[in-house]
């Protein structure tokens, strides 16, 4: 029976671990990363693993030597990265007998690094996919194996990307597993420095400013919709998170709003009018008609 260590993340952490397993693979321990803000909205890793007797630790940065030392006592016959969040040492790679592979939430080598969904809808992509490579653990050192593109629509969420995504994933390693156990995987290499690789999105990242295109504003805020907190603005120094948002085909004086029949649209830099369906302040939850009144016939910028 192969032996393996997993590095999982998410939904697709959880569904990756059920394949590995259906393909016999003894699973030696798997490393994940937990974060309570994001509690139920993803399969916890902890009680998947725990269903089949498999240990689980939480990584930590700090404590790298003492993981590359467990991995090295085990020496597993494969490593799989499953959509995990962090940048690994290389140094764990070399304690694998046989190969390493990685499964990563864009069409690489486009969008290498952080927060690849988030970044391809701020973008404006209109698709993206998932990738299984065979890695060395070096950003730009690998071999493309298999591939399958997704649409991102026009009002897409990252949530809904990482649902179709997670499909997506699970089928590329499926497929693959038999050519992995086989030592005949066909894999491109990809040439150095090819492609693209974006950094880590900060809290500022998330702040929006009304005098924006609507169709940026609106790309920011379905990147940062639930489980995430939401894109934010300042207003008279105080904070409002825009959970999700519509893009319509009104338009109006930019910084001005309408609201009738419960409906709240506010005219983006460009006139271009965006719904506001869910907002929020520090305090929780914000009614919309709450928002209003609170601002009566308010300009939202001076331009």
């Amino acid at each position: 029976m192969s032996s393996a260590v997993v590095m999982a993340y998410g939904d697709i952490g959880s569904r990756c671990i059920k394949t590995l397993i259906e393909y016999n693979i003894k699973i030696k321990f798997v490393v994940t990363k937990e974060e309570p803000s994001y509690a139920g909205w993803f399969n916890n890793i902890v009680d998947e693993s725990s269903l089949y007797n498999i240990s689980v630790c939480n990584y930590a940065p700090h404590k790298n030597e003492s993981l590359i030392e467990k991995i090295a006592t085990i020496s597993p016959d494969y490593l799989f990265i499953i959509n995990f969040p962090e940048v690994l040492p290389t140094e764990l790679f070399s304690m694998v007998r046989i190969s390493s592979y990685h499964l990563h939430f864009s069409l690489l080598p486009y969008y290498k690094g952080h927060h690849p969904i988030q970044w391809s809808i701020i973008n404006g992509e209109k698709q993206t996919g998932v990738t299984l490579s065979l890695t060395t653990g070096k950003i730009n050192e690998f071999s493309i194996i298999n591939q399958i593109p997704i649409p991102i629509l026009s009002h897409d969420t990252s949530s809904d990307i990482e649902k179709k995504l997670t499909v997506s994933g699970e089928i590329i390693l499926f497929q693959t597993m038999p050519h992995i156990l086989k030592n005949s995987v066909v894999s491109h290499p990809i040439t150095k420095d090819y492609g693209s690789h974006f950094r880590p999105l900060g809290t500022k990242d998330r702040q929006f400013h009304w005098h924006w295109d609507a169709l940026r504003i609106h790309n920011l805020i379905r990147a940062f919709s639930p489980p995430h907190e939401g894109a934010f603005f300042d207003l008279e120094n105080k904070l409002f998170w825009v959970q999700q948002s519509r893009l319509t085909n009104q338009h109006g004086k930019p910084g001005n709003y309408i609201y009738t029949d419960n409906r709240l649209i506010i005219f983006a830099g460009d006139g271009r009018g965006i719904e506001i369906i869910s907002l929020a302040c520090e305090e929780g939850t914000l009614p919309i008609e709450e928002w209003v009144c609170a601002h009566p016939n308010q300009c939202l910028f001076k331009s």
